[in-house]
């Protein structure tokens, strides 16, 4: 499966520990492919090792409607909801105030 994840908020050992599965495209930004248990496990490195900020990561599956799943740890302004099978971020309304 296909696999991009964006961790700016782990130490830099972690981030060498990604390096060994994924590559860095952009600093702190992922791809890759793995299985889906490997996708996991790593995820859950990342969430486990994360400083103040977030993780967002994305991951290929044939199952939904989008042909992916995002999940997103170390956020309060966002929360990923299915809405008949698709995937969408709702931004609290302070954010959302902000956009416009």
């Amino acid at each position: 499966m296909f696999v991009v994840a964006h961790a700016p908020a782990v130490p830099a050992h972690v981030k060498g520990y990604v390096d060994r599965f994924l590559v860095e495209v952009s600093p702190s930004l992922y791809v890759g492919t793995l299985s889906r248990r490997v996708a996991e496990e790593l995820r859950q490195v990342l969430v486990e090792h994360r400083d103040d900020g977030h993780i967002t990561f994305i991951l290929s599956n044939s199952r939904t409607e989008q042909g992916y799943e995002v999940w997103v740890d170390g956020r309060d302004d966002v929360e990923i909801r299915d809405f008949d099978g698709f995937s969408l971020p709702v931004w609290s309304r302070k954010v959302a105030a902000h956009a416009h």
